[in-house]
């Protein structure tokens, strides 16, 4: 966890906006707040834009060929 606290903190120093971390693992998404929350939890990318990254694999898997 020291690893996500100590890189977001960089970016966010540099000047970064966002910090979204996925992890396909645990299939959960952090935020700045470095909660974890399931991949299927909505997150705004950007101002109303927001993503499901669980959704967006989960439609890939169902609509890929083979």
């Amino acid at each position: 966890m020291d690893y996500y606290l100590n890189k977001t903190n960089k970016l966010l120093k540099f000047g970064v906006e966002r910090v979204i971390w996925i992890n396909t693992i645990s299939q959960t998404i952090m935020e700045e707040d470095l909660k974890p929350r399931d991949w299927h939890t909505p997150v705004e990318i950007t101002a109303g834009v927001n993503l499901s990254v669980g959704d967006l694999v989960d439609n890939y898997n169902q609509n890929r060929p083979g």
